[in-house]
This record gives structure tokens, sequence and C-alpha cells, in this order.
């Protein structure tokens, strides 16, 4: 069964960031009015639950590298276009970022410079348990945003300006005899349109049951949120935890990162692992134990941290392709047929410029379009 009343000259699969930036931009500038099918709500996944880190440079040696320069910038232009033009804040600034090195008991405090300043510095509320540290990035090379609030914003841009959401599960993308794109069966009615882009994460592993796309797959990383009293300076750590056994020698470590928020929320997440993707997104649930685990660790690296209750415990899937590398553009043997996946941490940092690809090619404007694998 076909609706027309719903027809669209483009269809969006996932209301994520790269589905809403996708929306938004067709719409700003190219007055293309999309629909987007989102299956539970928009920024339900990674796109609302992730810290929101931007990094420009830590990508050169990767073939992504200019691909994430270009989005650093536009992260900057698009806060403040969304500003004027949506009275929406994004959170987005600039950040010092720095490495260090932590232990679940006391060690004798860090040895390293501290202070309220950048370069290398270890800010004041990083006060326990902590003897190294390292400058990652600063002010000029690492930033932060809100996700789930710019994803939010990209959204309401996009639907003030004429397209729509709709809220149901895509079950496959209808083509012609000579393989164009005809329409997007959603819960069984199917939306014609003339364009899909598919932005679905790691359920984009749906899609590669109608077209010949690699398996995607999930990566799990929870995270806390906490709201100290005392002012958190803009530091974004990313952290070596070594932990030590009754005997005082070392039984491993893990990799957290915290991210302070310009609102003083202070996000951190950690504990990567692989477990299977639930085939329903609003099915995905956190492990109440590693939340704690979290908060612990916070608790050891901060006084101030460890003053303040946790406000939430989430957990979110990052999506990976095969090679680890994103997959971006038209799909081969399609027409009309767009796919942006893959990013792992990176689909905050990589989302802008992701989306010029696909908008350029469902916007039918004369920037080329076509399937990268970036490796």
């Amino acid at each position: 069964m076909s609706d027309e009343s719903q027809q669209a000259k483009v269809v969006i699969c996932g209301g994520g960031i790269i589905g809403c930036s996708v929306a938004y931009h067709l719409a700003r500038e190219h007055a293309v009015k999309s629909i987007i099918v989102e299956r539970t709500k928009p920024a339900c996944a990674a796109s609302g639950k992730a810290g929101g880190f931007l990094a420009k440079h830590w990508n050169d040696h990767s073939p992504v590298g200019p691909l994430a320069r270009v989005s650093y910038a536009l992260h900057a232009q698009l806060a403040k276009q969304l500003k004027e033009e949506e009275r929406a804040d994004v959170m987005y600034r600039q950040v010092h970022t720095i490495g260090v090195m932590a232990s679940d008991t006391d060690s004798g405090r860090n040895t390293g410079t501290r202070g309220t300043g950048g370069g290398g510095q270890l800010p004041e509320w990083l006060d326990k348990n902590v003897w190294a540290n390292g400058k990652l990035g600063d002010e000029s090379t690492t930033a932060q945003v809100h996700p789930r609030l710019l994803t939010e914003a990209l959204l309401a841009g996009a639907t003030r300006r004429g397209a729509q959401l709709r809220i149901g599960r895509v079950e496959a993308i209808e083509m012609a005899d000579d393989r164009s794109v005809t329409g997007v069966k959603v819960d069984g009615t199917v939306i014609p349109c003339e364009k899909v882009v598919i932005a679905m994460g790691p359920w984009t592993k749906e899609a590669a049951k109608w077209l010949a796309l690699p398996q995607i797959g999930g990566q799990r990383y929870h995270s806390i949120t906490m709201r100290p009293k005392a002012a958190i300076s803009n530091h974004c750590l990313f952290i070596q935890y070594h932990n030590r056994n009754r005997m005082g020698g070392w039984r491993g470590s893990e990799d957290p990162e915290i991210y302070p928020r310009p609102d003083n929320e202070v996000y951190m997440c950690g504990f990567p692992d692989m477990v299977p993707v639930p085939d329903d997104p609003g099915a995905v649930v956190p492990e109440e134990e590693k939340g704690q685990r979290l908060k612990q660790m916070a608790d050891t690296m901060s006084g101030a941290l460890q003053g303040t209750s946790v406000e939430g415990v989430s957990c979110c899937f990052l999506p990976l392709s095969p090679d680890n590398t994103p997959l971006i553009g038209e799909v081969p043997g399609c027409n009309g047929v767009y796919v942006a996946t893959g990013h792992s941490c990176w689909v905050r940092n990589h989302a802008h410029s992701d989306t010029q690809t696909c908008v350029c090619g469902a916007g039918d404007s004369e920037c080329p379009s076509h399937w990268e694998r970036f490796g």
C-alpha cells in the first residue's frame, strides 16, 4: 500500500545527528522538504547519549583526516548559526584536553603542574590519586558539543522549514526495474520518494538485508552524568586508570573519559564492549553496576565529583564497519540511495562533513556524490 499523502522527494531513515543534519541542510540550503523516519524517538541512541567531544587533528594519520578537519570547523559555524536562527544553544565550546593516569588507591597525588590554565596543567578539581598528565589538545584543536541538543536543534530547524518526522520502522527500500528508488516501506505502508538517505547507525544492519551493504555492528559504551556544586573547568580528560590487587600489584587498567559541560554537568564514559545490538533501539538499557564503577573511579580522582550524586546512567552503541572506516555516499548498484554510518566514536565529530556528501546527492546539486570507504 502506498501513502501518497506522505510523498516526499527525500526520505531519511534515522533520526540521529546525521539524519537530522541531512534534513536540516536539505531544507535550509536546497529548499528540499524531507521525511525523517525514526523508529523510537530522535536522538534516542548515541546521538543523544554520547559525550560530544570534537578534535581537529586526531584523525590526521588516517584517510578521514581531511573529513575531520572540515567537520570540526563546521561545528563552530553551525553552533553560531543555530543560536541565531533557531534560538538553540547546543553547548558548543572550545576545551583543553589532557591525558591522565590514576589509580584506585592513594598514590601520593600528581607530581605534574596544577592550575586552571591550559597546556598540560591539571585542573584544580582533579585533586586525588592522579600522578601523571600530558597535553592532548587545547582550545584551538579540541572542542565539545551536547549531541542531544545539537540533534534536536537540527531537527527543529528542518521541521520549521517543512521537513516531517514520522515514527515507524523502516521495512524495505522499494526499487524500480532499473534499480532507481521509488519509495520506503514503513510499517507496511510505502512512502513514495526519489531519494533515500540511510543514517541508522548500528541499525544500518537492517538495510543490509535489502541492499549490498557491509554488515554494520556496534560497540557499547556506558556513561554517567553528575552535577557538582563546585565550578568545573573546561578540561576534558582521557584517563588510564590502574587497579591494584590485594598484594599491591597491578591487576589491569581501564580507560574512562570525562567531559565537563558548560552548564557544569559532568559526563563520564567507559567500559567499551562488544555485545549484540538489540533489534529495537528502545531495548538498549544500561548495566547499573557499570555506572556504579564509573562513579567509584570519579570519586578516587576528584573531591568535587566525590561530593555529588549520579544524575543518570545510560549506554549506547557506536556504529562500526568491518574495517572501522566510515561508509559515506551513494550505494553501488542503486540510483538514489545514500548511506552515512560506521563512524565509531567520531560520528559527532564527522557529522557535518558527512552530511555534505549525502545532501549534495539527495539535493541534486552539482557537488559530486559517490561511494567512499576511506580505506
